[in-house]
């Protein structure tokens, strides 16, 4: 992936143990959020803490200021300790230039006694007027309380994030596995609970005594946001414009038209009927530009390598579209996971696309473009956690951001839009 910070965000600024990225300024505490401010207003009420059950109750731990062992252009990642009595804290945090901070920590020394832990913040009240998971969820009196449970079953109403926000601004945390969470049958470890002074989120990582094994490891992010500009033109740059004066973006190929099969991305050339030249200067009409239809979750499986590879890519449990493209070919749209193999076969295909630099084209469109669960093993999802436990699913979210990352740069390389 290119080491550039793609506009419109801005370069990574670091001052102690303070970084800024576009419209936010990121005060750290080790490895977690102390404060952040965007557009000038502090958006926390209580900065992210790791308190540790003892026997004279919790004890929050106290983290070295962080170190920053490396950087580019585009991330950097600080590393430190924490200590709370015996118990030790390494961490390493991988902030991105468009905000996204990635916690990973491991809990130490092997053999030792932990009563419990949690992760433990709280949002100022204007900015947790809302809360989304990422679909709407009503405030309840006594608290929400929420739980992995999604992760094992149907890919609807995926619990894949906690984010409250106000009319503009908020504060999002993304978890990416249940490993490690320790705590009873039929629990929800994930709670929020609102009030005049804020909302306050608890995460129950343990909740009852272990004995800490190796590799008690953890990793989940927090971004604030808005994370970047809307561009002045948003109200208008939007799809199904043909019909429409005022729109700019038209989402082209459905069906596989003007390209090699649906979703591939593959201008066809040796067609009887329209090629994809003669249908770039179709789609080139009023002054719109094109989007060709792609997903960067859900591939073509009569695409020679997807069909090698589908065992090991395709997503158990997910949706596959039965599809009859405009050649009249037969096969499925299907989900599959974002392996390296994965993404690097995609990307190399919108970078071969674009650098074509044609005029017409404008970026490209993605469908079934969210957050999804890992659950096929053979692409990295089921795994046994460090206390033996069976984790059926992860989620994707860091594989589709980079998907969308190394997306965005090949954009704005070729001088693209989206």
């Amino acid at each position: 992936m290119q080491d550039v910070v793609p506009l419109p965000w801005t370069p990574i600024v670091v001052d102690g143990n303070h970084v800024r990225v576009w419209n936010r300024d990121y005060e750290f505490d080790g490895p977690f959020i102390r404060q952040v401010s965007s557009d000038g207003a502090d958006l926390l009420a209580q900065g992210v803490m790791l308190p540790v059950g003892t026997e004279n109750g919790y004890k929050v731990v106290e983290f070295s200021s962080p170190v920053l062992t490396h950087r580019q252009n585009d991330h950097l990642v600080f590393a430190g300790r924490g200590q709370v009595g015996d118990l030790t804290i390494s961490y390493t945090n991988t902030v991105w230039f468009d905000g996204y901070s990635r916690c990973q920590f491991t809990v130490g020394p092997v053999g030792e006694k932990l009563q419990a832990m949690r992760v433990v913040y709280k949002v100022k009240p204007e900015y947790a007027t809302f809360l989304v998971t990422p679909q709407w969820q009503p405030f309840k009196p006594d608290g929400n309380d929420f739980t992995f449970e999604s992760f094992r079953s149907s890919e609807e109403n995926i619990f894949s994030q906690l984010w409250l926000m106000g009319e503009v601004n908020g504060f999002c945390w993304a978890p990416e596995n249940e490993g490690n969470w320790v705590y009873a049958d039929k629990a929800r470890p994930i709670h929020v609970t609102r009030d005049a002074t804020g909302a306050e989120v608890v995460l129950q990582l343990i909740d009852q005594p272990v004995t800490i094994p190796e590799n008690l490891n953890y990793a989940f992010g927090f971004i604030a946001t808005p994370t970047r500009p809307l561009p002045p033109d948003y109200r208008t740059f939007c799809s199904y414009g043909m019909r429409l004066e005022n729109t700019r973006a038209r989402i082209v190929g459905w069906g596989g038209k003007g390209f090699t099969g649906y979703a591939t991305l593959v201008p066809q050339t040796n067609c009887p009927g329209k090629n994809y030249e003669d249908y770039l200067k179709i789609w080139s009409q009023g002054d719109v530009l094109a989007f060709p239809y792609a997903s960067a979750n859900g591939l073509n499986t009569s695409e020679p390598l997807v069909k090698f590879y589908q065992d090991s890519w395709e997503m158990p449990g997910m949706n596959a579209f039965p599809i009859t493209d405009v050649y009249g070919h037969k096969y499925t749209q299907a989900f599959m996971t974002q392996t390296q193999l994965m993404r690097d076969f995609f990307i190399e295909k919108v970078e071969k696309l674009l650098s074509r630099q044609d005029p017409q084209i404008g970026g490209v469109y993605y469908d079934l473009c969210y957050v999804t669960p890992v659950r096929n093993p053979l692409a990295g999802g089921a795994f046994t956690d460090a206390f033996g436990r069976h984790i059926p699913s992860r989620l994707n979210t860091l594989q589709l951001r980079e998907m969308l990352m190394r997306t965005l740069k090949i954009c704005r390389k070729y001088g693209k839009r989206a």
